[in-house]
């Protein structure tokens, strides 16, 4: 048949010259992830802006072309972006406050200075009653001195909770506040206990 056009390829025949049908222009996008998507046909654009996926800002490149540009600038999508549902309005992400971190920094300075204070006094309660052991001293502090390591090792785990409290703070993980409630409450136990025995 010498005209007509080929079923397979879509080339136009006419005589003993073919010529092809111009091919469809094809497009890549640039995501809001910025990764680039594509390259696809114009349907599948159409396709995107009427699922949400694309809207007019969305940055595309044309086939053909140098340039990147937003999707409203070209003509093909005009109707798909004017028949597309508005955007979905997101709430501005929150930015996290400063305020647990403030406390996260003082937890850990607080921990390490009454670390070091907790830990110097431990020592010389540890230091007496090897005293009271070696027989320098009366065996009457003894019971009152075992009672004294006993509640600065209390102490020590307390201080421990609260600087591991200060990096989740630091971190804004909800186990540092959770660890700081815990020291906070142990603490203030610990406290009373030991206003008992003054």
């Amino acid at each position: 048949m010498p005209g007509g056009v080929c079923v397979q390829c879509g080339a136009v025949r006419g005589g003993t010259q073919a010529r092809n049908r111009p091919q469809p222009y094809v497009y890549t996008i640039l995501g809001s992830d910025q990764q680039q998507y594509g390259p696809v046909d114009e349907a599948a654009v159409i396709q995107w802006i009427q699922s949400g996926q694309a809207n007019a800002a969305t940055m595309i490149h044309k086939e053909g072309t140098t340039e990147w540009a937003a999707v409203a600038t070209f003509p093909e999508f005009a109707a798909a972006l004017s028949a597309a549902p508005p955007p979905v309005a997101t709430a501005p992400a929150s930015t996290p406050t400063q305020t647990p971190k403030v406390f996260g920094i003082l937890n850990i300075l607080f921990g390490i200075l009454c670390g070091i204070c907790q830990g110097i006094g431990t020592a010389a309660l540890i230091a007496l009653l090897a005293a009271v052991e070696a027989g320098k001293i009366g065996s009457e502090a003894k019971p009152m001195l075992i009672f004294g390591v006993v509640l600065s090792g209390v102490a020590i785990i307390l201080l421990l909770i609260q600087l591991i409290s200060g990096v989740g703070l630091l971190m804004a993980k909800k186990w540092g506040r959770t660890l700081a409630m815990v020291y906070a409450i142990g603490y203030l136990c610990h406290r009373i206990f030991i206003g008992q025995y003054r």
